[in-house]
């Protein structure tokens, strides 16, 4: 992405339309990496959150909005999310979700990564 580059994700996922917790995450890096999307719905069947992960200068040093809402581009009382996936080499980039119980089901409907390098 380049040292002050960044990494547009644009997700509208699908769920059970219940009071019981969906929650959705974005890890740069795999299951291991830092949580840049980390937020629980529960009385909405569909929504779409967007995250901007920028470089800060360094290709190992990214930030973004609270990882704790859904949509990072609101106003929030959250801290940044921040990571150090190393964006000069190749990285993967998973979106999950965990149900609060079995009989809940949650679906990415579609999703779009745009790349933007900066120098």
């Amino acid at each position: 992405m380049g040292p002050n580059g960044e990494l547009r994700i644009t997700a509208v996922p699908s769920h059970t339309n219940s009071a019981s917790s969906k929650t959705l995450r974005l890890r740069p890096r795999g299951m291991s990496g830092a949580a840049f999307m980390n937020c629980g719905n529960t009385t909405n069947a569909s929504h779409m959150t967007q995250r901007i992960i920028q470089t800060r200068s360094s290709q190992p040093s990214q930030v973004s909005g609270a990882a704790s809402i859904v949509s990072a581009l609101a106003p929030n009382a959250g801290a940044p999310a921040t990571g150090a996936p190393d964006t000069s080499v190749a990285q993967g980039l998973v979106i999950s979700g965990q149900l609060a119980n079995a009989g809940e089901t949650v679906a990415l409907q579609s999703c779009l990564a745009e790349v933007a390098y900066g120098v």
